[in-house]
């Protein structure tokens, strides 16, 4: 009997450690499955589509969303462009936001396309939405910046044509910054783009695809 009871308290002991070791692996996976959840909050397959004129044009008429729409439509995707998940959910929350904002853009020079919703951005949008508060204006300001960036768009503005990017003022030239001399044209626009000075025509729209990795 009393061996018995010897033999009780170890027996007792691992069975103890091993259902510590159990619910510490079960617990474990359970974290790790959040984090995955987590990491994968977007889809494989998510994307954005980005359309900008390069360079600096001038217009006879101011460039509608409509006519970006158009553009867009019209337009085959020419590069795709693959950034980290961080920088993609930033894209995609501001996207939603200012999706909801009654953004003015009055001139449209880059039109961000995500699942049904538009977005237009031009030169002169950061003035033109006073009527934001000063935090929005802030994070557009932003936006505008960090999409631009990412999407090459600097790298066909000449250098002396730059102080015209209003965000530039704030967030500098990237580091990156490299000028593509494409020898872009001045578009003549009536209702929609029918006739463009020089040899291109859509050439001088551009069509992007970004997803995360």
């Amino acid at each position: 009997m009393r061996l018995m009871r010897h033999l009780f308290v170890p027996i007792f002991y691992i069975a103890a450690i091993v259902y510590f070791c159990l619910g510490c692996k079960s617990k474990v996976s359970t974290l790790k499955n959040l984090q995955i959840s987590k990491k994968d909050g977007i889809s494989l397959n998510e994307s954005i589509i980005v359309g900008f004129y390069k360079g600096m044009i001038e217009t006879s008429v101011r460039i509608t969303e409509e006519l970006m729409i158009d553009n867009m439509q019209e337009s085959e995707i020419s590069d795709t462009i693959i950034i980290d998940n961080k920088d993609f959910e930033f894209l995609i929350s501001h996207a939603c936001f200012f999706s909801t904002k009654d953004i003015v853009c009055s001139d449209a020079r880059i039109i961000v396309q995500y699942k049904d919703d538009y977005i237009c951005l031009g030169d002169l949008t950061y003035e033109e939405n006073k009527h934001m508060s000063r935090k929005d204006r802030r994070r557009l300001l932003y936006f505008s910046f960090f999409l631009k960036r990412e999407i090459g768009y600097y790298n066909y503005i000449a250098p002396t044509d730059l102080k015209y990017q209003f965000e530039l003022k704030k967030y500098k030239t990237p580091i990156d910054y490299k000028y593509i001399d494409d020898n872009y044209t001045t578009i003549s626009v009536t209702e929609k783009i029918d006739k463009i000075i020089g040899e291109k025509d859509l050439d001088d729209f551009k069509k992007i695809i970004i997803m995360h990795r």
